[in-house]
């Protein structure tokens, strides 16, 4: 942990020397969100969830996907994929870690898995967060460049590592959720649909 730290702090203080002789570029998707696929294998979009300009100016979301994605069985699953492109005025990415908690919900469990796609494997937290009567199973994991991390930390230093050495701070966030009710079998659902999700993730997020 302490080695750590120090990492932390060796980029933060070359992060500061090249920021004066290097301006950050903000980082576009490779393809807009919108466009993402209706039909993931099994899974088909039945909704999608569009922010008010309140919630856009706490995200502040370079591009962002809010989708319910159902199967023929009636399941669902909740999708949340949002890019922040970095550069001046960008938003970061928010830790559920801290929001979910700010916001009154009290996390029951939380593990770590990687689940296997065609594309390669994703690491991601699972966990289950209830705020009186209700009840959510969180999917998630960070992205960036193509790297996929669960950890706050983790995440900071590889956004430092690119600002230093390409001079860009682009990162994703990617989050599914499954209502409480349905978690049994939802840990096999939801590694069905990231092996059809993450193909395609791959093509629209930068590397």
């Amino acid at each position: 942990m302490r080695i750590r730290v120090l990492v932390v702090l060796l980029f933060l203080a070359a992060g500061a020397y090249v920021s004066h002789a290097r301006v950050e570029s903000a980082v576009l998707p490779q393809r807009a969100l919108s466009d993402f696929p209706l039909a993931l294998g099994e899974w088909r979009s039945t909704g999608q969830v569009f922010f008010d300009s309140e919630t856009m100016a706490v995200l502040r979301p370079t591009d962002y996907l809010v989708r319910l994605y159902t199967n023929g069985a009636g399941r669902r699953i909740g999708l949340y994929v949002g890019f922040h492109g970095g550069g001046k005025g960008a938003g970061a990415i928010h830790s559920p870690r801290n929001c979910l908690p700010g916001a009154g919900w009290l996390q029951v469990d939380s593990a770590r898995m990687d689940v296997p796609t065609p594309a390669g494997a994703v690491q991601l937290v699972r966990a289950t967060y209830a705020k009186e009567a209700e009840g959510s199973v969180y999917y998630y994991w960070y992205e960036v460049r193509g790297e996929t991390m669960t950890d706050d930390m983790d995440l900071k230093l590889a956004e430092l590592r690119n600002a230093v050495l390409y001079g860009r701070r682009d990162a994703a966030f990617i989050r599914l959720d499954v209502p409480v009710h349905q978690a049994e079998g939802a840990d096999a659902d939801v590694a069905a649909f990231i092996a059809q999700l993450y193909p395609q993730l791959r093509l629209f997020l930068p590397r």
